[in-house]
């Protein structure tokens, strides 16, 4: 697998100060942040992409469309897209993140070392063009 430093990221949170926290993390980290307020826009802006991001920080929580929802559009879309579901409830794990898999729980609230963690973790293979 390729180790990568920095990547594309979108960045799906309906939350502004859990967003712009989230966004400053990672851009501190050398990242390319796109955000989108929740599923529907986060479909939007996929469509609107000529490369799938390198990874997909998805909220579970939103309204319009929620994270489980978007993830299992994006994974029709990509099943190859890696994705990290975060949440507030540790109740919200879901059965999908699986370790080793091309999607990760993070729980809410994260340190800068572990979204760091979680986005190495999963981001190591680089973007995937769109079909």
């Amino acid at each position: 697998m390729e180790i990568r430093s920095t990547f594309d990221i979108l960045l799906v949170e309906d939350e502004e100060i859990v967003a712009t926290v989230a966004r400053r993390m990672l851009e501190r980290d050398g990242h390319r942040i796109e955000t989108a307020v929740d599923g529907v826009d986060a479909m939007q802006k996929l469509g609107e992409r000529e490369r799938f991001p390198d990874v997909i920080l998805l909220d579970l929580e939103m309204p319009r469309m929620d994270g489980r929802e978007t993830m299992a559009r994006v994974l029709e879309e990509n099943p190859a897209a890696r994705i990290i579901l975060t949440s507030g409830y540790a109740a919200e794990s879901t059965d999908s993140a699986e370790p080793g898999g091309n999607v990760r729980f993070l729980q809410k609230p994260y340190t800068r070392a572990d979204l760091s963690a979680a986005i190495q973790e999963i981001g190591g293979a680089p973007t995937t063009p769109r079909g």
